[in-house]
């Protein structure tokens, strides 16, 4: 008989001694001994931090892991072990009732280094530091230190309503506490992130109780009188694990990459912290808390564009990159990416080719350790989602002539063209441009030029019965209008809000006009809190409906309008009225607060020309870069029309006022008062 090797010698000396014969009738012929169970290791030493997988071998039954000190290390049901904090613990396999153990002993990280950087905030001038700690080339911030001693800037103004972040360990989770009592918790085993309001902890303090008490931000005439949710609050899930972005819990300290947390907390109010190798800037969008920022006059800040990456940064900020798209990127529907990045993610997305568009090129560039070619290649991303122009590479400094002739040049090659509805945009706003300059100034019962303190330009028409204001951007001099809501001044500043106002009471003085008409078909956008001003001016409603990703709600924020601009929102604001039948003319290159404006006066009444305007449903949303540069995302806001439909597409106008002459688009009812007169009669009876 052939002897199973694998039987212990005292049996196979047992058949030897049966003389070749039968075995015991109680060991059957194919029996085969497994050798004993056994922990893959049985002591252990490990750095703070660092995360390891024990195994339980010799058995096909499953473990179940155990710590009997998760201050030090913490293990899951997997057998990964992560290092909590300095110390000894013992991680326990438990196989049906044996237990395997494994000693592990806990010792400081030294595999990074801790440096204390400058912090600059409106000049180079500062004693400001932060301290942060390089993990190879990637560079660490604790939590609350980036939260409290950045992003909280100004809410210490709000002390009954704002408290410091705060933050407490669970063995490796760490739960955080935002100003407002909203908590975010993170697991440092799992590099994983929960929120149940993201859209709540994600904002700067400041700003968001800035807005709910006092005033918006954006123009200082608004504030939110309260807000309408429908649908359940969603807990928002992230997976920094997912794309190899590591949680560093060191005792009761959680530590994330900075890159990770510029990320996190990206917002509409554009209160950012920049990180370019030697010092952190913040910048203000907002310019309220901060007018200017040193990061725009600084000489030698674009330094990192001189040096390569090293291959572990320029996989990291790819990674970074994929986190930041994924889970915060607003999937506008006009975006000819959006569908793809949804389904697959963004990594997967640049594998393919879309409309021609060779993504696998681009993604090439984005892991590029050459700086140049990096920065191309996030512009080339950014310029090949074509959401209209929410999604866009805004580091205006690195825009040089020489780069974007290049730039150009390799987006042709990469098949990088608009979009057809982008494209079209362009040739309507020519169209428009040169059917103002073919009008003879004197057709006009009154023509103004209107030149904004900004430099922007805007016109002023009256003919017959019809006024209309024609602008380009919805821009709003908040300090201006500070100084004059408080009385310094009794001139309101030369910007959209405060022109728009002046033309109203020019109207409202000449006893021939009936009719007034907002010209938004050149308009691209900007402050919405104008838009919202001029959306109760003219229709008396003023709310916007959009649906927040971060929550997944559907919700409707109704604003107090201080329409008579005296720094009170009080019961005067609603004797402020003009004596008009309004008109609102949109174009192709009518977008975002121009588009949301367009929607409101469809939405209420208010009557529509033109053509379908050019969309934008989703916020933009300022973003540092982990290099240190900076860009534009479709955010978590998307503009819902009063149906819940978005409106990324555009706003279908009541009247048409394109007409095809000689196979090309022929504008120039746009500017025929007669028609757009009759067209309001008729609108209104």
């Amino acid at each position: 008989m052939k002897i199973n090797k694998k039987l212990p010698a005292l049996l196979l000396a047992g058949v030897i001694a049966f003389g070749g014969g039968t075995l015991p009738q109680n060991i059957p012929c194919n029996t085969e001994i497994v050798q004993a169970a056994s922990i893959s290791r049985k002591s252990l030493t490990m750095k703070v931090g660092e995360k390891t997988k024990l195994k339980v071998k010799g058995t096909n039954k499953k473990a179940k892991w155990s710590s009997n000190n998760k201050e030090v290390a913490t293990v899951n049901k997997n057998g990964r072990v992560t290092a909590v904090s300095e110390g000894v613990a013992v991680i326990a396999a438990k196989v049906g009732k044996k237990k395997y153990k494994c000693n592990v002993t806990v010792e400081a990280d030294n595999q990074y280094t801790e440096k204390t950087v400058s912090v600059y905030r409106e000049s180079l001038t500062s004693n400001e530091t932060a301290t942060i700690r390089m993990y190879g080339d990637i560079p660490y911030m604790k939590i609350d230190a980036f939260y409290n001693d950045l992003y909280f800037t100004g809410a210490e103004a709000y002390q009954q309503q704002a408290s410091p972040m705060t933050v407490t360990r669970n063995g490796s989770v760490y739960e955080t506490t935002a100003y407002d009592g909203t908590k975010g918790v993170f697991d440092a085993e799992k590099d994983t992130f929960v929120c149940k309001n993201l859209d709540k902890f994600a904002n700067p303090p400041y700003y968001a109780l800035l807005l709910a008490s006092e005033r918006d931000p954006s123009a200082p005439f608004v504030r939110i009188s309260h807000t309408e949710y429908s649908g359940t609050l969603t807990a928002k899930a992230m997976d920094f694990g997912k794309y190899n972005i590591d949680l560093v819990g060191d005792g009761d300290e959680l530590w994330v990459p900075l890159a990770a947390l510029q990320s996190l907390f990206s917002s509409p109010f554009a209160y950012n912290a920049f990180f370019n190798g030697k010092a952190i800037y913040m910048q203000d969008g907002m310019e309220t808390l901060q007018p200017v920022s040193a990061r725009m006059t600084d000489s030698e800040y674009y330094v990192f564009m001189e040096s390569p990456r090293s291959e572990e940064k320029a996989r990291f900020d790819y990674n970074v990159l994929c986190f930041y798209v994924d889970n915060c990127f607003g999937f506008p529907a006009r975006s000819r990416l959006s569908a793809s990045i949804a389904e697959v993610g963004l990594d997967k997305t640049l594998d393919k080719t879309i409309d021609d568009i060779n993504l696998p090129a681009i993604k090439e560039y984005l892991l590029s350790a050459d700086m140049e070619e990096y920065v191309y290649g996030l512009y080339a991303l950014l310029t090949a989602v074509d959401d209209g122009g929410h999604t866009t590479f805004a580091d205006i400094p690195l825009m040089t002539e020489e780069r974007k002739a290049a730039w150009a040049q390799k987006n042709a090659e990469l098949g990088i063209v608009p979009s057809e509805k982008t494209a079209y945009a362009a040739v309507s706003f020519t169209g428009i441009v040169s059917v103002i300059s073919s009008i003879p100034k004197d057709s006009f019962d009154l023509n103004e030029d209107i030149t904004y303190d900004n430099g922007e330009w805007g016109k002023y028409y009256e003919k017959g019965d019809t006024a209309m204001y024609l602008f380009t951007q919805f821009y709003c001099n908040r300090l201006g209008w500070t100084r004059y809501e408080d009385g310094q001044t009794t001139e309101m500043p030369e910007d959209s809000m405060g022109t728009f106002m002046k033309c109203l009471e020019k109207a409202k003085s000449n006893p021939n006009i009936k009719k007034f008409v907002i010209f938004l078909p050149l308009n691209t956008g900007g402050e919405s809190g104008i838009a919202t001003t001029m959306a109760k001016i003219i229709s008396g409603q003023a709310y916007r409906h959009q649906y927040d990703a971060y929550t997944g709600q559907d919700e409707t924020i109704y604003y107090d309008v201080d329409l008579n601009f005296d720094g009170v929102f009080d019961e005067k604001d609603n004797e402020i009225s003009y004596p008009f039948q309004f008109a609102v003319i949109a174009g192709a290159t009518t977008y975002s607060a121009a588009n949301y404006l367009t929607s409101m006066a469809k939405d209420n009444g208010i009557c529509v020309m033109g053509e379908q305007s050019g969309g934008g449903a989703c916020s933009p949303q300022p973003t540092p870069e982990s290099e240190g540069t900076m860009f534009n995302l479709s955010g978590r806001y998307s503009l819902l029309d009063k149906n819940n439909e978005h409106v990324d597409f555009g706003i279908v106008p009541d009247y048409l006022l394109t007409q095809e002459k000689d196979g090309e688009v022929d504008y120039s009812r746009f500017f025929d008062f007669a028609e757009i007169s009759r067209l309001i009669e008729e609108y209104y009876k």
